[in-house]
């Protein structure tokens, strides 16, 4: 799809008049990324209309964008939305380590929380699934409220999110408790506009144009997302694996190991490249195995 066929789109899913939208896509061959910009001219002060208005028309901007994503014949990995007066929204197409989670505000089964205050200091963990009374889904929070006391050991916050309503999500989780033997505790977020699943990329419209597909991301006390994991709708999450990838990542931020394949809990760990061998005798005094000069295991250090 070339430039002008994705301005004779836009164009024609906000018709309104106040509205003109140019795109450019630029080329940054290098790295085989490219960028849409997409300037909107409002033919009235900016002043005039509120922040949330114009961060509700970048959002539908970028759905628009995203609808088309897959006839583009360029794969388009950053939006970036500006008006003639001021930049007022900038987008990811999809989150990557690294990236700050983004924040929120959202009605939960506990109440309203503003996320990046409720994690605070802690880990986080943010998985969605893609509808409530479903067979999978049932299961899969069934097993983290029977895992919730693992996530605590671990200072991990836990919350679960679908599309559905906050009603729906609390007579669901009656049923939960009751099949699964259970006490779900933490949080289940009622993200009915789909606000926070398309920020988060957990819509996949070839999967389902409507239903979130089993997205899950680690997120660190830093707020910087440490882990994806997505998987089918058809699929349950394995959450023992999770419990392992916190354990590593913890691992990794706090004594500068890294965890072989198939690792779990309490076996050696590997001592990462960026630490000499001479400064690794010393750090880890538990005892180094060298089997090369890059490749040297060690006893977990935190046990």
């Amino acid at each position: 799809m070339n430039v002008k066929a994705w301005i004779a789109y836009i164009n024609n899913e906000f018709a309104d008049s106040n509205w003109r939208y140019e795109i450019w896509i630029i080329d940054r061959s290098r790295s085989g990324l490219y960028w849409a910009i997409i300037f909107c001219h409002y033919r009235v002060n900016f002043s005039s209309r509120s922040t949330p208005f114009f961060s509700a028309i970048a959002v539908e901007l970028l759905m628009a964008i995203k609808r088309i994503h897959k006839k583009s014949t360029k794969k388009v990995d950053k939006i970036l939305v500006v008006s003639n007066q001021y930049c007022f929204f900038g987008a990811t197409m999809s989150l990557q380590l690294g990236d700050i989670a983004p924040d929120f505000t959202a009605q939960t089964t506990i109440g309203t929380i503003h996320f990046h205050e409720y994690l605070g200091a802690h880990w986080g963990i943010l998985f969605s699934h893609p509808a409530d009374f479903t067979p999978v889904c049932t299961t899969e929070l069934g097993r983290t409220a029977g895992l919730q006391e693992e996530f605590e050991k671990r200072n991990v916050k836990v919350l679960a999110l679908s599309v559905d309503p906050l009603g729906k999500h609390l007579e669901w989780i009656k049923d939960i408790n009751e099949t699964q033997y259970v006490h779900v505790g933490f949080p289940i977020i009622a993200d009915e506009d789909k606000s926070i699943a398309h920020a988060y990329g957990m819509i996949h419209p070839n999967a389902s144009e409507t239903f979130t597909v089993r997205s899950l991301f680690v997120i660190g006390p830093d707020k910087k997302i440490k882990l994806t994991i997505t998987y089918p709708a058809s699929t349950g999450r394995n959450f023992v694996e999770v419990l392992r990838v916190i354990d590593s990542l913890q691992l990794t931020a706090n004594y500068s190991v890294a965890t072989p394949a198939n690792w779990i809990n309490r076996e050696d760990v590997i001592v990462v490249p960026a630490v000499k061998t001479e400064d690794a005798l010393t750090k880890f005094p538990k005892g180094l195995n060298i089997v090369k000069p890059y490749l040297r295991y060690t006893p977990q250090p935190n046990l």
